[in-house]
């Protein structure tokens, strides 16, 4: 399921080309741009289509550089949610040179791998939340127990970070990891630290909230 909340790009096209490879890929067009995106609200509109009893999130700059959904089969557990044990954000020059060189995007997960490889992995940071979404897969059910996402966080970022903390505290649930699963996160322009709460608050940009729960 790709959800397109207002994306820039030609994502039609790209969900076209992988069903003509033959993949069961459904296209969910949420809204047109020129508002702030909603990180959450794409999310919920996601798993409200999920067919399944078990989803798998990730955002569209992750690159799965091992096989996620056989470690997702293999690895997750009722009562948990889980994640990728190795997540890694390329620099802006490997992102170039893996992704984006002039053959094309590259075709085996080497060079992203060993891209990452001299880059910190970010789920061993303090609290473990960065890197939620490079693979996420929880219970459908557990999902929609909690409401799903908050879409009081605007635009992109903390919502996954409010999800965790409300798992745990109102459902009890446990974060699992899956061993020597790894994804790479390709570089973008706009991260979080470029922006302070006052700047957020008249950008628009994401929740005072979210801000609060990120310091």
């Amino acid at each position: 399921i790709v959800v397109d909340d207002g994306s820039a790009d030609d994502v039609a096209g790209v969900v076209a080309s992988w069903t003509g490879r033959g993949l069961d890929v459904r296209l969910h067009h949420l809204r047109d741009g020129g508002e702030p995106r909603n990180n959450a609200c794409a999310r919920n509109a996601g798993t409200r289509l999920a067919r399944h009893e078990v989803v798998l999130q990730t955002d569209p700059d992750i690159v799965f550089a091992t096989d996620v959904l056989a470690a997702v089969r293999r690895e997750h557990l009722p009562g948990t949610f889980c994640s990728v044990e190795g997540y890694f954000p390329l620099t802006a020059e490997a992102t170039r040179q893996v992704a984006f060189a002039p053959e094309g995007v590259a075709d085996t997960p080497a060079p992203f791998l060993d891209a990452a490889r001299q880059r910190p992995n970010q789920v061993t940071s303090p609290d473990g939340v960065p890197g939620l979404h490079g693979a996420f897969a929880i219970r459908r059910e557990d999902l929609e127990r909690v409401g799903g996402y908050d879409e009081s966080f605007r635009h992109w970022g903390l919502e996954d970070r409010e999800l965790l903390v409300t798992l745990a505290h109102d459902l009890g649930m446990t974060r699992t990891y899956m061993p020597g699963v790894a994804v790479v996160h390709l570089w973008h322009v706009q991260a979080r630290g470029d922006l302070g709460r006052a700047s957020c608050a008249a950008a628009g940009v994401m929740a005072y909230r979210a801000w609060e729960l990120q310091m």
